[in-house]
């Protein structure tokens, strides 16, 4: 995991009260999945890091990489896009943290 990418987990498990061995496990709290969407979300717009990078990097080390293993984080990137161009209720959530998280990782 790139020390950039180290950072961006890092500020979503301070900013979700998380640890980041519970983002990159399997569990599907909903806490942990919006954490998990944040994360791939930045990686991919500001990192600019491709789907697999992000992949390996949230896969628990004793689960080797499978091919369609990057539909996930295809899924959860699309999932936030959408989500930021909606009219959901949820959107402002998404905003916020992504505003927020932004403005750390920018200090």
């Amino acid at each position: 995991m790139s020390s950039d990418q180290l950072r961006v987990l890092d500020a979503v498990c301070t900013y979700m009260g998380l640890s980041p061995d519970e983002v990159r496990s399997s569990r599907g709290h909903p806490d942990i999945v919006f954490a998990r969407r944040i994360h791939d979300y930045l990686c991919r717009t500001d990192l600019k890091l491709s789907f697999p990078q992000i992949q390996r990097a949230m896969s628990p080390i004793d689960r080797p990489l499978r091919s369609k293993s990057c539909a996930s984080v295809i899924d959860r990137v699309s999932f936030v896009t959408d989500m930021l161009s909606s009219t959901s209720p949820k959107r402002e959530r998404y905003v916020r943290a992504i505003a927020y998280l932004r403005t750390v990782l920018r200090s």
